[in-house]
């Protein structure tokens, strides 16, 4: 199957899923089973995109166990374009390099696949967990709590580890739900911090900590914020 044949063939399966999803979608109110009945032709149209993707495998002189690869996030990116723009390989031509050569081996291949997937997947979470370590609503909550006098005496000589939980922020509003870890030399524990973002400027609205002794204090609440 050569690339363009593939395509076009790709092309008519989405146009034809997306036509039956239009149709179940403007007539369902009035026939709730035209739902079922789009539904049950998915898997066909599913079993016919699998062999079109099977038998361009083949044409380009790969196993048919190579579709695994699809599943492979990341790596499945670079099947895909293989798929859509790598030369057909005519294996009637025995006399070329490329009808003589053997399959390669799949199960190299998805190990790659899941290695490249692996390290794709640790970059990003790291980048991830630096740059919201390095957010301003985090660190003016970190500036609070070591400048907090109360936290002093209650913590000492404390460090604060990484921060969790989630920041939803536009340029000027954003609210943010933070949790970070608090290590002093007498006792530790969690700290839990609400804050939100107005005019660009962060104010913490709530701060509690708990300690691993199971204590729980409020050092700021809802009613009176600060920056």
């Amino acid at each position: 199957m050569s690339r363009n044949q593939y395509i076009l063939s790709s092309v008519f399966l989405f146009i034809v899923w997306t036509l039956l999803l239009m149709w179940a979608i403007l007539l369902w109110r009035e026939n709730p089973f035209i739902i079922n009945i789009v539904f049950l032709i998915r898997p066909i149209l599913m079993y016919i995109n699998i062999n079109l993707i099977v038998k361009r495998f083949h044409d380009l002189w790969e196993t048919s166990s190579s579709f695994f690869l699809l599943l492979i996030p990341f790596y499945n990116i670079y099947i895909f374009f293989r798929l859509l723009f790598e030369k057909w390989i005519d294996n009637r031509e025995s006399n070329t390099t490329n009808a003589k050569k053997k399959p390669k081996n799949i199960w190299k291949k998805i190990l790659l696949g899941i290695g490249i997937f692996l390290g794709v997947f640790v970059c990003l979470w790291l980048l991830i967990g630096v740059s919201f370590n390095n957010s301003e609503a985090v660190q003016v909550t970190k500036k609070f709590i070591k400048n907090n006098q109360e936290i002093k005496n209650e913590y000492w000589n404390f460090e604060l580890w990484r921060a969790q939980w989630s920041i939803t922020e536009t340029w000027l509003t954003g609210e943010a739900k933070l949790r970070m870890w608090i290590d002093g030399e007498n006792k530790d524990g969690t700290v839990y911090v609400q804050a939100k973002k107005n005019k660009d400027i962060w104010k913490i609205e709530e701060l509690i900590i708990k300690s691993e002794q199971g204590e729980e204090k409020v050092f700021l609440k809802k009613n009176n914020p600060i920056n």
